[in-house]
């Protein structure tokens, strides 16, 4: 469970994450949030490569197996905006 200050965080990366279009091809700012969002967390490495996908590292302090957290940042246009309640 989240605090409120963390809450708070969350929620308004979320803002920020929806208000930024992401259709396919088109994710740069999402990922250029992202990594904003990384290197303010404190992330060892924060990459975005060519294709715009962002990838960041933390950079464990013991040995032993590593953890891989993968998504995808794109989304598709709205087909009828009519439609939506919350748009």
């Amino acid at each position: 469970m989240l605090d409120k200050e963390r809450e708070g965080i969350v929620v308004e990366l979320c803002r920020k994450l929806i208000r930024e279009q992401s259709y396919s091809g088109e994710e740069k700012g999402v990922a250029e949030i992202l990594g904003d969002n990384m290197k303010a967390m404190g992330f060892d490495e924060v990459k975005m490569d060519r294709y715009g996908s962002i990838v960041g590292c933390i950079k464990g302090k013991k040995p032993g197996k590593k953890i891989l957290f993968d998504g995808h940042i794109d989304t598709v246009p709205v087909t009828d905006p009519a439609k939506w309640i919350h748009p």
